[in-house]
């Protein structure tokens, strides 16, 4: 039973950055009035991959990153995502 607790505990931890993470890329595209399949092109991934980033359920790679920081225009920092990542650990 303790390891399932310590599981449920590590998501818990996760949510505020799954949140800002979600943010983040939320924010970018209402501002430039982009489409999220738009941008899952320009990237060079497919929608529904997009859609995880976007609903939080997965962080992109560290590829994924530096695509989105180049398709943003360099708003969107890599280091701001990829942070993020590394506190799932």
């Amino acid at each position: 039973m303790q390891g399932k607790r310590t599981g449920i505990r590590k998501k818990l931890n996760l949510l505020p950055k799954r949140k800002q993470m979600t943010h983040i890329i939320k924010q970018y595209l209402d501002k430039h009035e982009i489409s999220a399949p738009a941008f899952a092109n320009e990237i060079g991934i497919n929608r529904s991959s997009l859609n995880r980033y976007i609903n939080g359920v997965r962080f992109p790679s560290r590829d994924i990153a530096l695509r989105i920081y180049e398709a943003s225009q360099k708003e969107i920092q890599p280091e701001e995502l990829y942070a993020l990542r590394e506190g799932e650990r």
